[in-house]
């Protein structure tokens, strides 16, 4: 393995931890000092994530943070089309930057969104997100609103179609890839059931999401800002349980039970990052 590789690789995992601790901004600064960081496939689409992850965190920049994002993705897929991660992300951050323009943008761009799910499911049956994306694109469809139908109608001659049948086969094939890599995936599995009208199944799913909780490391700012090393930091944090977003949207359905396993109730929440017709995962 050659200096370069090794130092790419080291790069690349300080990067993903980063990720993993939601610190989008500093993901993105240290990607950026790579002097070559322009002209390397998988630290491209790791900045255009992480722009696109801090675009959902800062509203005032949003625009920016989505624009930066997309020339960072196009450039990847141009270095490197085998790239799964890229044509992941590529019909994320398109996807979202049609939305910015307005609802005709987007659904001019429905074919190309879903040929960037359908390459990056074919590169990688492994990552379940994938499945759970084209999951998405097709519940969106099925579940799209009469007013957004007729722009679709206006502009295809033969409309993208989508079904809650065909988007429950993508959300099972996500569940069957790794089972409960996102609770979202099981939200989506009960809905699907309950548009078909399968009670018990969307029950059984819907009971599943209701019970994830999330575990909130709750840091002692005022510790950090008069200069506590990490070290030191880390004793001040603690943990403490409470439902999700996806938790609280599931138990709004009168049928489902759940157990409360000892939550506790936070004051400020971070609701999971949604883009309309694709809600995408971490990874």
């Amino acid at each position: 393995m050659s200096a370069d590789h090794s130092d790419i690789q080291d790069l690349l995992q300080n990067a993903d931890q980063l990720f993993d601790e939601n610190q989008y901004q500093e993901v993105i600064d240290v990607l950026k000092k790579h002097p070559n960081y322009d002209s390397d496939a998988n630290i491209l689409w790791r900045l255009a994530r992480a722009l696109y992850k801090l675009s959902g965190t800062n509203k005032a920049k949003k625009e920016e943070c989505i624009k930066e994002g997309f020339e960072a993705i196009t450039k990847a897929l141009e270095i490197d089309e085998t790239n799964y991660a890229c044509h992941k992300w590529m019909a994320v951050l398109l996807d979202t930057k049609c939305e910015l323009v307005g609802i005709k943008e987007r659904v001019s761009q429905l074919e190309n969104v879903k040929k960037h799910m359908e390459k990056a499911v074919e590169l990688n049956p492994n990552d379940p997100t994938n499945w759970h994306l084209l999951g998405n694109f097709a519940f969106g469809l099925a579940d799209m609103p009469w007013y957004q139908r007729k722009v679709v109608s206006a502009i295809f001659a033969t409309p993208p179609t989508g079904t809650y049948e065909e988007a429950l086969e993508y959300f099972l094939k996500a569940e069957q890839t790794k089972a409960n890599f996102y609770s979202m995936n099981l939200l989506f599995i009960g809905r699907c059931y309950y548009n078909l009208k399968n009670k018990e199944k969307a029950k059984e799913y819907l009971t599943r999401a209701a019970e994830v909780t999330v575990s909130i490391w709750i840091l002692a700012y005022a510790s950090m800002r008069n200069g506590i090393p990490d070290a030191t930091m880390n004793a001040h944090k603690r943990i403490c349980q409470r439902p999700s977003c996806v938790s609280i949207r599931c138990r709004k359905y009168p049928f489902v039970e759940y157990k409360k396993k000892n939550e506790k109730k936070e004051r400020r929440k971070k609701p999971e990052l949604c883009i309309g017709l694709l809600r995408c995962a971490r990874t």
